[in-house]
């Protein structure tokens, strides 16, 4: 992916749930996804634990 062809998406924080041992954040990215599938969402916590981001896609 060139810098050409790379989007970003912005994520805004949407809920936080706290538990004993940590939190689940929440957070909404829209946009639209190009032809190789390929994104980048900024505005994570630099704390975010390695595997711990999942993503969905709707539509």
């Amino acid at each position: 992916m060139t810098a050409e062809t790379a989007r970003t998406w912005a994520a805004t924080l949407d809920s936080v749930v706290v538990y004993a041992q940590g939190a689940l954040c929440r957070r909404l990215a829209r946009g639209s996804v190009p032809p190789g599938g390929r994104v980048r969402v900024t505005g994570l916590p630099r704390s975010l634990d390695p595997g711990s981001l999942r993503a969905r896609v709707l539509g």
